[in-house]
């Protein structure tokens, strides 16, 4: 018998259910940090850095020129410039999208995207036929400039985030 753990022991060992803005699963209970008031909060957890420097920040690219109302293609990945690794012990879970509209409070989920084959296979860890790697596109319109966020989540290091600011024309 594999002496090695499974991907749903895992995934059940090593992730709680977030809650607030349907930012899925974090590492573990104690990843939850506090606030300037002592409150628990998942944004205080959340990670960000240099795409460049960091393998598992989310990179955000979209058109120079985005129409407001009109169709255009986004494309998010991690490990862009740094490869992140793809195996069954440690991989990216999953990749949402948001939109905060200029001067609005108010933060609106665009997409999630999960990827759920990492190797994982009967004979064994890293033996399956199949992986799912985080590198997603989808097409979107926006009626006004705002800010554009993607966060991820590594099922060992947590939550990722990066945004980038999109003026419409």
């Amino acid at each position: 018998m594999d002496s090695k753990i499974s991907r749903r022991e895992l995934l059940t060992k090593t992730s709680v259910v977030g809650a607030g803005l349907a930012l899925g699963s974090l590492s573990t209970a104690s990843a939850i940090a506090s606030d300037s008031e002592g409150r628990n909060t998942i944004g205080a957890s959340i990670r960000r850095a240099d795409f460049k420097k960091e393998k598992h920040v989310p990179v955000i690219e979209l058109p120079s020129r985005i129409v407001a109302g009109q169709p255009f293609d986004l494309t998010v990945s991690v490990g862009k410039d740094i490869p992140h690794p793809n195996t069954t012990e440690h991989f990216i879970n999953w990749i949402c999208v948001y939109f905060k509209a200029a001067g609005e409070s108010r933060v609106t989920e665009l997409a999630k995207f999960e990827f759920t084959a990492h190797g994982e296979s009967p004979m064994g860890t890293n033996k399956g036929p199949a992986h799912s790697d985080p590198h997603v596109s989808a097409r979107m319109r926006l009626k006004k400039s705002g800010t554009l966020i993607a966060v991820s989540y590594c099922n060992i290091h947590g939550l990722w985030e990066s945004a980038v600011t999109v003026t419409t024309v």
